[in-house]
């Protein structure tokens, strides 16, 4: 089950950085990227998938396990236990629900929201993905994170300069 968890989530990681461009591509030109969205919804199911069995293999499905888990992490790394950033990252999920929602539901109204909305959501997300990537991971693979921030980082910027 941990490998299954390991590889969604990197994987998930990978489809939001091409769904993002996707989406941005969709703010700028006007015109819907199927493909983009596509994928983006790929990468939200293999979060939960992700979701999913680290909490089954990690947490045998206990939220106290999980708040437990997260305030050691936490404490090794700040030298704060603090339990709370399990809500984070449950706020994470429905975020992440709620802009696939929104994309395929109300694609206009979505791709014609505010810039402060959009760009509040996108460093949430940024925010989670560098932690949860980089900050967070205590293995080689923390470098495959740090390159999928930085491609995430050229998308935005390409996404909102052109």
């Amino acid at each position: 089950m941990e490998l299954v968890s390991r590889i969604a989530i990197w994987a998930a990681l990978i489809c939001y950085v091409y769904g993002e461009a996707g989406r941005l591509k969709e703010r700028r030109h006007q015109a819907i990227s199927h493909r983009g969205r596509w994928v983006w919804t790929l990468g939200f199911a293999l979060y939960l998938i992700h979701v999913l069995t680290a909490f089954s293999s990690h947490h045998h499905w206990s939220h106290d396990a999980a708040r437990i888990h997260t305030a050691l992490q936490t404490e090794q790394l700040i030298g704060q236990a603090w339990g709370w950033g399990i809500y984070v990252n449950y706020f994470f999920t429905f975020t992440w629900f709620m802009e696939t929602l929104c994309w395929w539901r109300f694609p206009c109204h979505y791709r014609l929201r505010s810039n402060g909305l959009d760009r509040t959501v996108r460093g949430f997300f940024l925010f989670m993905i560098v932690n949860g990537a980089v900050v967070f991971v205590h293995s080689p693979l923390r470098w495959l994170g740090l390159v999928i921030v930085i491609a995430l980082l050229v998308v935005e910027w390409r996404g909102r300069g052109e």
